[in-house]
């Protein structure tokens, strides 16, 4: 998510001609004094097929941490780049699997702690040494004894996440599935079975909803499809967490 408080934030005019855009937020974000955490401790590398798994103990107050990844154990580090993007390099930890590196390459890697994304990340911990494995994966072989109850599942899904929620709203789709209906029984089902009770409303301000636009050179919001949205998940038995990333400028 982009926390970057002034990203979104439009210019608006001033009698003074200066540009204010944004300048409180960042006034405001370097007020805070800086809080760096230490490196997470107890991290440990360990091989697996085409794939190296990490662990190590979480810090308290961190919101993510950086895998960093060198090719020699005195570095340089370079923070590892698992597709994401921007901030998104960030992961929630303390468990991660490398599956970016070359089958048995040796690699160092290295752990940062994150408070947050305004504040420049901690030092990296002792490195650590594992290679992706060459050699194929074992089958997993998993049997399930199903003719008695086994207990009451712990319902540890509390929030859903779902972008283009304006689907809920949809018709008719590529097979005669009923886009909108099958979508609703899906989260109904998540409500019912898995305990969900919010879900993150990915991407809501994006064009599709129609909430902003322009007449006649004049900025125009319009919050009626999102209401509709919030309102039909309200029914569902789900509350929505809002992000506010993904929106116009």
């Amino acid at each position: 998510m982009n926390m970057d408080p002034s990203a979104n934030n439009q210019a608006h005019a001033h009698p003074d001609g200066e540009d204010h855009t944004g300048r409180q937020a960042d006034t405001e974000v370097q007020s805070r004094p800086a809080t760096v955490l230490p490196p997470p401790s107890d991290l440990v590398a360990e091989p697996g097929a085409g794939q190296v798994t990490m662990r190590w103990q979480p810090v308290v107050g961190a919101m993510g941490y950086f895998v960093h990844r060198s090719e020699s154990a005195h570095g340089p580090f370079v923070r590892l780049d698992h597709g994401g993007m921007g901030d998104m390099l960030a992961v929630p930890g303390p468990l991660f699997a490398d599956t970016t590196g070359i089958p048995g390459k040796r690699y160092w890697y290295a752990i940062a702690s994150i408070f947050d994304v305004n504040v420049p990340p901690g030092e990296l911990s002792a490195p650590v040494e594992a290679s992706p494995g060459v050699e194929n994966a074992h089958p997993l072989t998993l049997r399930v004894q199903a003719r008695t109850a086994a207990g009451q599942l712990d319902p540890v899904w509390h929030m859903l996440g779902s972008e283009h929620l304006s689907q809920l709203f949809y018709g008719e789709g590529p097979g005669g599935s009923q886009i909108g209906a099958e979508f609703q029984e899906a989260l109904s089902l998540a409500r019912r079975e898995l305990g969900a009770t919010h879900i993150r409303a990915h991407a809501i301000l994006d064009d599709e909803q129609g909430v902003y636009r322009e007449v006649a050179g004049e900025a125009s919001y319009d919050f009626t499809a999102i209401d509709r949205i919030y309102d039909r998940l309200l029914d569902l038995g789900l509350r929505p967490i809002v992000e506010v990333s993904f929106m116009p400028r």
